[in-house]
């Protein structure tokens, strides 16, 4: 519910201010999407929550039924996007890094910042308003009492720590991050990553492909995604998915050892005289990998057997194949607690397989 009261406070209340339920209108909801724009993936978050506020006024008698202003106002075309910094990139930021801090010494907690969302994984929010009461170096844990996914730990690494370690306390401010005023954290942190970012040459670079990264360097060291998602946060297994196309390289690799180890058993079979092959540890361990992901991508794949992204239906947006049935929406009335009685009887043809396909996409988006 967290999710639903944010969109209420900051777009919705403050556009529609005293307007009555029964009053809004199709073309009222056209220009509160409108109005968001130039942020659209939180716009149709927004519009999500109002549809549903919209249902609900129809459920309690205050709207007419079937009168959902929501319903006729196309969702706005929402694109995937994947990015991961590479070795030499890497490199590039570590060193951007370093000089902006050398010649903006007042920039110190802004690259503090950026360093932990490199080596934890943390979302940007995370570790701008992380407090030091919740860091707990000795454990080398973030007890976060409050994230998108709820309480959680986060589990660190020695790199961070020391981190952590070099980032000196300003006075009595509770925070790791510090801002200028005695008691509050750093709020803006994108504009010095653009300068940042130029000075590396990442000009794509967003700040939470810093997240992506730390998720990308796990698979490269041979992490499966169930341990992959339990550092990230994630609440399903389903969420980390997104990633699994950056673990090509260790998937080929086990692919190779078993398929080479296979072909050499089928060439050469050993002699009733010849001693038994010792059990191989590493190929085990290989093979265990190579099917937990192929076990995961296949779950992957049928929920998103179910969704669509079509430019002829709904303007681009993920709708459910078959029908005009919008994906977001749907994952958004989820997370806000809605039961599948409740969504059935709004949306008629909205199966469990498809609600948890809504799920699954919608968190890879997040994520």
């Amino acid at each position: 519910m967290g999710e639903y009261t944010r969109c209420v406070d900051l777009f919705i209340t403050p556009f529609f201010k005293s307007q009555k339920a029964r009053s809004v209108t199709t073309a009222d909801v056209a220009e509160f999407q409108t109005s968001l724009a130039h942020i659209p993936y939180q716009a149709n978050r927004a519009m999500g929550v109002l549809s549903k506020m919209m249902s609900l006024a129809e459920t309690w008698g205050i709207r007419d039924r079937r009168s959902n202003p929501c319903e006729d106002v196309k969702r706005f075309p929402e694109r995937k996007r994947e990015r991961f910094l590479s070795t030499d990139e890497l490199k590039a930021l570590g060193k951007a890094l370093d000089d902006y801090e050398r010649i903006n010494t007042e920039s110190f907690y802004a690259v503090a910042a950026f360093r932990l969302l490199v080596l934890t994984g943390c979302r940007l929010s995370e570790i701008q308003t992380l407090q030091w009461k919740f860091v707990h170096l000795a454990e080398a844990e973030l007890r976060l009492p409050d994230s998108k996914t709820g309480a959680k730990t986060v589990h660190i690494g020695a790199a961070a720590v020391a981190a952590l370690r070099a980032i000196p306390k300003s006075g009595d401010n509770p925070y790791v991050i510090a801002g200028k005023l005695a008691d509050a954290h750093l709020t803006d942190l994108q504009r010095p990553w653009r300068k940042v970012r130029t000075a590396a040459g990442l000009d794509d670079v967003r700040i939470h492909d810093l997240r992506h990264t730390f998720a990308s360097g796990g698979l490269t060291v041979g992490e499966g995604l169930p341990m992959i998602g339990k550092l990230l946060g994630h609440t399903q297994v389903q969420t980390t998915a997104r990633y699994a196309h950056l673990a090509s390289k260790p998937v080929k690799d086990a692919a190779t050892k078993i398929a080479d180890t296979l072909a050499a058993a089928m060439a050469q079979a050993p002699s009733p005289s010849e001693p038994a092959t010792q059990h191989d540890p590493i190929a085990a361990r290989d093979t265990d990998f190579a099917a937990a992901m192929a076990t995961e991508l296949a779950a992957y794949r049928r929920a998103l057997r179910l969704i669509v992204e079509d430019p002829a239906i709904n303007g681009g947006a993920a709708t459910f194949r078959g029908t005009r049935l919008l994906v977001a929406p749907i994952a958004d009335l989820m997370r806000g607690g809605a039961t599948m009685a409740e969504l059935q009887e709004d949306f008629p043809r909205l199966t469990p397989e498809m609600a948890e396909a809504a799920l699954i996409f919608d968190r890879l988006d997040a994520a």
